[in-house]
């Protein structure tokens, strides 16, 4: 199977990624575990390491394949990658998961991402939050900080201004606030202080 998980919040896809990775490693325990990060070795041979792990063998398990910043390849390890989505692709061992995780805009004219558009049986798209959908977002995330802290609807109006649309920032800061609130409702003198 191969996923495409991708969007311009780079912190939802970051944090949908290890939901995603949690779950499989929950559901198949004694699962193999990859991560590659192309930003950091996207040489050929890295490529090539990379693709072998995905490859099974006779007595082969579950596992899941993560490759990171796939677009950062340099001409020779992307056509690597290329050649093995388009020959090998479509015939992965039913329980091996090759996860192609992007945050930014994605070009569909690039080489990589069209032979992943066409190959990939899940895509995953985690762009910014609606408002009312941060909203809850923010609600949920603050009640995992801390179940005694709720915040006032016009405090969370002036934290979205004041944190603007950066969500790993937005959730760096509410956790400031519930750990500095211990208990009750977070107002708007809070956010100020």
């Amino acid at each position: 199977m191969i996923f495409f998980l991708h969007g311009e919040d780079e912190f939802l896809v970051s944090q949908r990624k290890q939901a995603l990775v949690l779950a499989f490693q929950k559901k198949y325990t004694g699962a193999e575990y990859f991560v590659f990060d192309f930003e950091d070795q996207g040489t050929a041979q890295d490529v090539r390491r990379a693709l072998d792990t995905c490859v099974g063998g006779l007595f082969a398990t579950e596992k899941i394949v993560v490759f990171l910043h796939p677009f950062v390849l340099g001409e020779s390890a992307e056509k690597l990658m290329v050649e093995f989505l388009k020959e090998r692709g479509a015939a992965l061992p039913e329980r091996t998961i090759l996860m192609f995780v992007h945050s930014g805009k994605i070009k569909k004219t690039h080489p990589l991402t069209k032979v992943v558009l066409a190959t990939m049986n899940k895509e995953e798209v985690c762009d910014a939050l609606a408002e009312k959908t941060l909203e809850r977002f923010l609600l949920k995330e603050l009640a995992l900080f801390n179940e005694h802290v709720t915040i006032d609807p016009q405090a969370l109006r002036v934290f979205l201004a004041i944190t603007g649309s950066d969500t790993a920032r937005q959730i760096t800061e509410l956790e400031k606030l519930a750990t500095f609130k211990g208990e009750g409702t977070i107002t708007v003198e809070d956010i100020e202080l």
